[in-house]
């Protein structure tokens, strides 16, 4: 990993000395076992800079090289050109248009960054994306969170190409997945600690246990669950078969054995989890909220998927059993959900893992319980991070609370942001502006549980119109809201499945190539109909 930055960090160096018209530094006598030769070459009529860094045997003619490892490829009007095609092809995929310019401005930037961090057969994202500093806390990929924002916003807005680097990552690695779990456990199980390297190799985290009280433990064993949970909604937003079942399905039952072995029968014939810990809370316990409601989730996907494609797995009655043995969250009446078993939320903490039913889960619809939770949150303040308002925000908008939601999202430009919309805490990250595109997409279009619901908490008084957001089911949505009212709505069907949408005023489905009168179901607000694949439907 030591390499990896020192690459980065002299190429950054290299760059920032050829934009200043400043000697190009000499690079290290060996990155990564090789070593780097670099070159930037100045074009001072057409103001183009070409860089390159070229690794191999020592040479004189480094500039040369450099110069035609860039040229050999492109002249520049033909690279221009690409570039500027790849980009437009990228925005025209779905976009924004918002009367508020300062969100929509921030969202279209946050999709900038995201494609510049990563593509389909790219890195994963980790903290830094592409832009590492010369200094940074986090030199290696955190799981506990970050990893997890970053991956938020990809999908609704229509890109779910960029999730397949975090899919083809889990995959690729799986061997390390499963060579992290401590020996006595490995057969048929994986798992990833708080942080790993590139390869997804980390140092196992202690092993679940009955010893309560115990502080700075690190037992997260729900992490990979939780990525897992992104990989699940590419799925749902795709119908991607091979990617579920190859690869989502297979780590994910692998991730749940594990948890399996460290659950127990106590007096009140429920089964509980061992001592595990909630992300960056000092204090860990038994039932953990965070790890209990990762494991819940798990299960019900595992059943879903069984029962879905009919893949007939001997564990599915063990799944089954284990649900209904399991235990609740642990719950306060005045505080709403606890970290664990007896541990109370009683400091302030910038990380929301004890609320991940509320979002991104998206399991828990008790809207009381929710907002006693947020407010025990936000009870304590100085250790509050950006992504604690953006968490905050995105569990508003699950309860139709849009003036709650945007209330707490602003708090993020207020305090949080670089003008560029950078996010630095100890040193810069990249999660947090990319879980805010979210915020802003989800005022916009939810569509959890099956249920598409547009403009569910964006002020109708302002103008918005969006095109082309994918939607759970593979649905493709555009509507716009003018003059307090939605006054155009179609939605784009890819895979054929059936569709429910939440919207006022809908009074019939048309198919738009030949406009044909659709039948639907009418519930209240609520309209479904079936559709076909790759057949647009406008609803009036």
């Amino acid at each position: 990993m030591q390499d990896k930055m020192q690459t980065k960090k002299y190429f950054l160096e290299m760059v920032s000395a050829s934009i200043k018209g400043l000697p190009i530094p000499s690079c290290p006598e060996n990155i990564n076992g090789e070593l780097i030769y670099k070159l930037s070459v100045r074009n001072a009529v057409q103001g183009i800079l070409y860089l390159a860094v070229k690794s191999g045997a020592v040479t004189l003619s480094a500039e040369t090289e450099a110069k035609e490892i860039v040229l050999k490829k492109y002249d520049f009007e033909s690279f221009y050109g690409e570039h500027i095609k790849w980009w437009n092809d990228f925005f025209s995929k779905s976009f924004l248009s918002l009367s508020d310019g300062k969100l929509e401005n921030f969202y279209n930037i946050q999709l900038y960054k995201i494609a510049s961090a990563t593509r389909e057969d790219r890195m994963l994202v980790d903290c830094m994306g592409p832009w590492l500093g010369s200094v940074t806390p986090w030199p290696l990929t955190w799981w506990n969170l970050n990893v997890q924002l970053t991956y938020w916003p990809i999908c609704q807005a229509n890109h779910p190409e960029l999730m397949m680097s975090l899919v083809n990552h889990l995959d690729k690695y799986r061997d390390n997945l499963k060579n992290n779990v401590p020996e006595e456990y490995r057969e048929n199980a994986m798992v990833l600690s708080r942080v790993s390297d590139n390869e997804l190799k980390c140092k196992s985290g202690a092993v679940p246990h009955k010893e309560n009280g115990i502080k700075n433990e690190v037992i997260e064993i729900g992490n990979l669950t939780w990525a897992l949970h992104n990989c699940y909604v590419y799925y749902k937003t795709t119908l991607d078969e091979n990617a579920l079942l190859k690869v989502i399905y297979p780590i994910l039952k692998e991730n749940i054995n594990y948890f399996l072995n460290f659950l127990y029968e106590r007096e009140d014939g429920n089964l509980h989890l061992m001592v595990t810990s909630s992300p960056e809370y000092e204090t860990n316990g038994e039932d953990c909220t965070y790890n209990l409601s990762l494991l819940k989730w798990g299960l019900n996907t595992l059943i879903e998927i069984n029962d879905n494609f009919n893949t007939n797995d001997e564990k599915r009655e063990k799944w089954a059993d284990t649900l209904v043995k399991l235990t609740d969250l642990p719950v306060d009446e005045n505080e709403g959900w606890l970290i664990a078993k007896d541990v109370h939320y009683d400091h302030s903490h910038r990380h929301f893992s004890h609320m991940l039913e509320a979002y991104p889960l998206c399991t828990c619809n008790d809207k009381e319980l929710i907002i006693k939770t947020i407010k025990q949150w936000h009870k304590y303040t100085e250790g509050l991070q950006g992504y604690t308002f953006t968490g905050t925000a995105l569990m508003y908008e699950q309860l139709g609370m849009g003036n709650e939601a945007l209330s707490s999202f602003e708090k993020l430009f207020g305090e949080f942001l670089r003008p560029n919309t950078m996010y630095k805490e100890n040193g810069p990250v990249i999660e947090t502006p990319l879980s805010g595109a979210q915020v802003i997409s989800e005022m916009l279009m939810q569509s959890h549980e099956g249920i598409i619901r547009i403009f569910p908490c964006w002020d109708k008084k302002s103008a918005a119109s969006f095109e082309n957001l994918r939607a759970d089911g593979a649905f493709l949505v555009s509507a716009e809201n003018k003059n307090e009212k939605v006054i155009s709505l179609k939605i784009t069907s890819l895979r054929g499945r059936k569709c429910t949408v939440e919207c006022d005023g809908i009074k019939g489905v048309i198919r738009e190539s030949d406009k044909a009168e659709i039948p639907f179901e009418k519930n209240s607000n609520t309209v479904s109909f079936e559709t076909q694949a790759d057949t647009a439907y406008i609803l009036i």
